[in-house]
């Protein structure tokens, strides 16, 4: 799972969420790199480029954040499902899950878009969905 990388769409997530995503020079020869064009300059060597993370460190540094993304294979119904859990209290608890998934990275991946979808716009903290 660690060679395994997050989608360009969960790039940019993680990006606006507030993951560190470190800048590299285009032409540096290391891949996979995930490229913003800027509109002004068609030339490839005109624009920043930024090291696409792994599934795992997107994982881990969710964790960080208060929420687990798990993957496991379901028996029941033959199929790979992710839990999204609030880890942030002593307790954990599931705010989202999702199932039908024919591989594990695929599982992971939507679990966690799904909890990058949790966390607020303006903020770097997960939702919280506990009723006052």
């Amino acid at each position: 799972m660690a060679q395994d990388y997050v989608t360009v769409e969960c790039a940019r997530l993680l990006q606006k969420k507030g993951y560190p995503l470190r800048k590299v020079h285009k032409n540096n020869g290391d891949r996979p790199l995930f490229y913003d064009l800027p509109k002004k300059h068609p030339d490839w060597s005109q624009c920043d480029a930024w090291y696409i993370p792994t599934l795992w460190d997107a994982k881990l540094w969710l964790i960080e954040k208060g929420l687990e993304v798990v993957a496991y294979y379901s028996n029941w119904n033959q199929s790979w499902r992710y839990d999204v859990n609030d880890v942030s209290k002593s307790t954990d608890s599931i705010l989202e899950f999702g199932n039908d998934y024919r591989k594990f990275t695929e599982a992971l991946q939507a679990g966690i878009m799904k909890a990058l979808n949790l966390f607020c716009d303006d903020m770097d903290e997960p939702i919280n969905n506990e009723k006052s």
